[in-house]
């Protein structure tokens, strides 16, 4: 069985936690965990997303063997459902860029596009990454937190039933 494989439903509960929390179990979200491409380059890579907010729809695709720890499968969830609420800024930049593009003189047709799709692609990573980081430490708290009421539940259960009861 391969890492993929034995990490989906990790994949599938970690999603299944921070949808509500980020605004998103309204979407009908799909992932899939294994071997993945990227659509500008169709090199191989950690993590895509593709939304269709007009649908709330999206596909989350995920390589986790292409991950370092299992840690940083939180993160790489976490990020790429990031991309879910952003990607109708992301679409309006992409959109910003290719009408620059057309706007210029034939010859700079090619590479003003290059150019702008480049610093859009970049600032959408550098924007989900930096939220995706502020997210993952918010759940994580919230995490501890609940195991730490789940704890306390556990201990005042017990305390209760240890407690003598006053006399009359």
């Amino acid at each position: 069985m391969s890492v993929n494989e034995k990490l989906q439903p990790h994949v599938g509960e970690i999603l299944a936690r921070i949808l509500e929390p980020m605004g998103l179990d309204h979407w009908r979200i799909t992932i899939k965990v294994g071997p993945c491409r990227d659509e500008e380059n169709n090199e191989r890579c950690r993590g895509s997303t593709h939304a269709d907010p007009e649908y709330s729809q999206a596909t989350i695709n995920m390589d986790v063997e292409e991950l370092e720890t299992g840690e940083d499968v939180e993160e790489y969830v976490i990020h790429e459902a990031t991309h879910i609420p952003t990607w109708w800024l992301h679409q309006a930049a992409e959109d910003l860029a290719n009408a620059w593009a057309d706007s210029a003189p034939k010859p700079l047709m090619h590479a003003i596009r290059k150019y702008a799709q480049e610093q859009v692609r970049r600032a959408a990573e550098k924007s989900v990454t930096d939220l995706g980081h502020s997210f993952l430490r918010l759940f994580r708290r919230l995490w501890a937190a609940e195991a730490e009421i789940k704890q306390l539940k556990g201990d005042l259960k017990i305390a209760r039933k240890q407690a003598v009861p006053p006399e009359k």
